[in-house]
C-alpha cells in the first residue's frame, strides 16, 4: 500500500485530512496537518482499508475508534513498536531461525 501526501486541494473534499483510495491502493493524507493529526490520519485509513465491505456506519465508527486508540497507543508505548519492529527484522534477516 502506498501512502502520499497531498495538499487540501488535492483530497475529494478539503475537510478531510487523509483517504483510502481502495481502486490505487492508496492513503493520501494532506500535508498541511499536523504530525500527530496525520497520525491518527494514516491509523483510521488503514482501518478503512481492512474494513472495506463493510457496513459504511459501522466502519466509520471503527476506523475513527481505532485509528484513534492506535495512534494513542504507539505514542504512549513506544518501546513495544521498536521491539515489534525489531523482531520483524530479525525474522527477515533470519528466515530459517
Amino acid at each position: 500500500m502506498a501512502v502520499s501526501e497531498s495538499p487540501a486541494g488535492g483530497l475529494r473534499m478539503t475537510s478531510r485530512l487523509g483517504q483510502w483510495d481502495p481502486f490505487r491502493n492508496r492513503i493520501d493524507l494532506q500535508e498541511e496537518a499536523p504530525d500527530d493529526r496525520k497520525i491518527e490520519t494514516f491509523f483510521h485509513e488503514v482501518v478503512h482499508s481492512i474494513l472495506t465491505g463493510y457496513d459504511k456506519w459501522d466502519e466509520e465508527l471503527a476506523a475513527n475508534a481505532l485509528g484513534e486508540g492506535l495512534a494513542l497507543f504507539i505514542k504512549m508505548n513506544p518501546d513495544v513498536i521498536r521491539d515489534i519492529l525489531d523482531t520483524y527484522k530479525n525474522m527477515e534477516e533470519n528466515p530459517n531461525a
